[in-house]
């Protein structure tokens, strides 16, 4: 670990731990205070035991996106019981803190990670929450008092603050640790941070309520119970949909078994045409379709014999118009199967150029998807650099070079000038294959 980075945890985990320290005393002295203290402790350890559940157990959008739920708990503790309290809390569940990662199985928990690290993100929670906490304050926001709607400009003013402080501290040791540019990173976190407070925050706001009535607290325990079930449903939905993605690599792994040539043809052509339409800035869900047409864009080719496929020497013009047809058999062999109308079109697509000149129909460019265009440039470029049984590959440049000469005509000139802004990710994903 460098040292700036080193000395700026420890900063960070020294202002951390002064405020811990003045948040255990003031929530102690109120416990002390306390006119019904067993309620108060019973309610403490509920909230601890909520806190623990949410920090261990995120309820998940996709396989690599969460909704932190620590963060709903905190708010409402903060809005009915004070920030101290609330830091106490944060505090006494951390050293319970696990997570089983969904892709490896491998569980991480507090005893099992680097102690800077644990404490970094400890403190970088505690320091948020105060400074949430005191624009919350600052703006007449007062513990269990949640009078609607003057309690609302309180509440977003500690929800963007503690954001804010959050996301700040992480940028600094981003910044610190690779030279990442803030402003990169900035934008590389707006999706999930927009995320958890759409989702999250309104659903803290309400929480709060609960825990605001009498025996708030046990009818907070019952809230829970949707949010495990979803995260339930979320995690049988992301493993189905990686078996899956794995059931279509093996597939058109088998394809490519007819022809030693072109072994990991289908993954580079995926890996190409998500580059160049991720430079084209297509939606998620685009992506998404068009990750299945590139694995699948040449399962057709499983009905061609193999001396047509591997044959050294020119193609006649019979066995040119067998190739031909591998679009529409990859149609054939796909429509009965559940599969999206636009992956098949992709499919059937993906030979068709910019000029009307290709195949299987000839068609017109305002017929033909974007996304086929892009699997035709990806589709072209990795047989351009890969030995063929006729010819030796290209370099990436020739290859490049090739491309931009079908500018508009073979290619969608779009999708070719894509291309050449990714063509960075390209060839790093080209050397990633080659080694």
């Amino acid at each position: 670990m460098k040292l700036s980075k080193k000395l700026y945890c420890y900063a960070v985990i020294a202002v951390g731990t002064a405020i811990g320290i003045v948040s255990v005393y003031n929530a102690v002295l109120y416990l002390a205070s306390s006119a019904n203290l067993t309620k108060d402790i019973i309610s403490l350890i509920l909230l601890w035991a909520m806190q623990i559940i949410c920090n261990c157990l995120p309820v998940y959008i996709s396989k690599n996106l969460t909704i932190d739920m620590t963060f709903m708990v905190i708010v409402a503790i903060v809005m009915t019981q004070g920030v101290f309290l609330a830091i106490f809390v944060i505090i006494l569940a951390a050293p319970f803190y696990f997570e089983r990662d969904l892709k490896t199985g491998h569980v991480y928990h507090t005893f099992n990670m680097p102690p800077i690290k644990t404490l970094f993100n400890l403190a970088n929670f505690i320091i948020s929450t105060y400074c949430g906490g005191l624009v919350f304050k600052a703006l007449g926001g007062q513990a269990g008092v949640l009078t609607l709607p003057q309690v609302l400009l309180p509440y977003f003013g500690f929800v963007i603050m503690m954001i804010i402080v959050n996301m700040f501290l992480l940028m600094i040791l981003f910044h610190l640790e690779n030279g990442e540019k803030l402003t990169t990173f900035l934008f590389s976190t707006l999706r999930t941070i927009f995320l958890n407070m759409i989702a999250a925050a309104p659903i803290g706001f309400f929480f709060a309520l609960l825990l605001n009535m009498n025996n708030g607290v046990y009818l907070s325990f019952l809230f829970l119970i949707p949010f495990m079930l979803a995260r339930y449903a979320f995690i049988l939905y992301i493993r189905s949909k990686a078996q899956f993605e794995e059931m279509l690599r093996a597939f058109a792994k088998t394809i490519e078994l007819k022809d030693p040539y072109t072994v990991g043809h289908s993954q580079r052509v995926e890996k190409y045409s998500i580059a160049i339409a991720k430079q084209m800035n297509l939606s998620a869900a685009q992506i998404e379709k068009l990750k299945v047409a590139a694995l699948l864009h040449d399962i057709g080719k499983i009905g061609i014999e193999d001396n047509i496929l591997n044959k050294k020497c020119e193609l006649t013009k019979e066995e040119k118009e067998k190739i031909q047809l591998h679009p529409q058999n990859g149609v054939i062999i796909l429509q009965n199967v559940s599969m999206d109308k636009d992956i098949l079109k992709m499919i059937y697509q993906h030979h068709e150029r910019y000029d009307g000149k290709g195949y299987p129909e000839t068609a017109e460019k305002e017929s033909v998807l974007i996304e086929s265009f892009i699997i035709s440039v990806a589709d072209a470029y990795d047989a351009l650099t890969s030995n063929r049984p006729y010819r030796d590959g290209m370099s990436p440049q020739e290859a490049r070079e090739e491309i931009l000469k079908e500018k508009g005509v073979q290619f969608h000139p779009e999708v070719v000038d894509a291309f050449l802004q990714a063509k960075d990710k390209i060839l790093e994903i080209y050397r990633q294959e080659k080694e």
